[in-house]
């Protein structure tokens, strides 16, 4: 048996064990309102799988919508606050500060600045994405090997064949890496922004809405959707990175 597949079958016991402890949870006196069995949340997903579906489709446009605008703000930024001392000084400090806010309480502010409709839950994800992504392309923009950096200093080469021709490549592993935790930190912002932005749908609003019925198997089925989300953009990028990043070690000792 290969160490792979050892894993997989490890995995699969491990789940097949909580499940079953899980399903057991009534029989050891725990009340089905507050953990409902899995049965009973697969059987509430058959009944109400289009709705589910349909707030699903909304939640994950906002993350992509999120997580793009979080990328084609963030590396540029990134790439700016490398090659500029006074963006480092000025604006490195406050992309900081945005991190240290509690998403949960600049999401009402992005509702009255944006209204009730999709912008605020597109800027709430963005805002959750953005930090990782400017954090690790600094990073990885400065992690060039020193002497390729002189060679090029050497050869009079501009900042912008540098750029392309060295901190680029050093910065994909650092980015695809950043990437991958903030498209799963999109999806969280998304149902964030529905949780406070006052939406019919979505998600958050539909396990708003559970909530205030005590729903607990339509939470679950939520949470389980929400979870897919995350799982689906992070998969998406991974795919990417094996493409784009073929020829890194990282990439070749996941693939042994």
């Amino acid at each position: 048996m290969t160490a792979a597949t050892r894993r997989r079958l490890e995995f699969a016991l491990t789940t097949i064990a909580i499940l079953a402890l899980w399903e057991l949870a009534p029989w050891l006196g725990v009340p089905v309102f507050i953990l409902p069995p899995p049965h009973r949340i697969v059987a509430k997903l058959l009944v109400i799988y289009p709705s589910v579906l349909f707030h699903s489709a909304i939640t994950l446009a906002e993350s992509i919508l999120g997580f793009v605008l979080a990328f084609l703000f963030g590396f540029p930024l990134a790439v700016g606050i490398v090659h500029s001392r006074f963006m480092e000084r000025t604006v490195y400090p406050y992309v900081v500060a945005i991190r240290l806010i509690p998403i949960i309480a600049v999401a009402p502010l992005m509702v009255i600045w944006f209204g009730i409709g999709l912008t605020p839950k597109i800027v709430v994800s963005a805002l959750l994405a953005f930090f990782p992504i400017v954090v690790n392309s600094v990073t990885g923009l400065r992690s060039g090997a020193t002497e390729a950096l002189r060679l090029m200093q050497s050869l009079k080469a501009t900042r912008a064949q540098t750029f392309w021709k060295i901190r680029l490549y050093a910065s994909l592993p650092y980015l695809f890496s950043a990437l991958r935790v903030s498209a799963t930190l999109a999806v969280i912002g998304a149902i964030v922004g529905e949780f406070v932005g006052g939406s019919d749908n979505g998600l958050g609003a539909m396990m708003l809405r559970a909530e205030a019925f005590l729903y607990t198997d339509e939470l679950f089925v939520g949470v389980v959707f929400s979870a897919i989300l995350g799982l689906l953009l992070f998969g998406a990028v991974a795919l990417i990175e094996r493409r784009v990043l073929f020829w890194h070690e990282s990439i070749s000792s996941d693939a042994a």
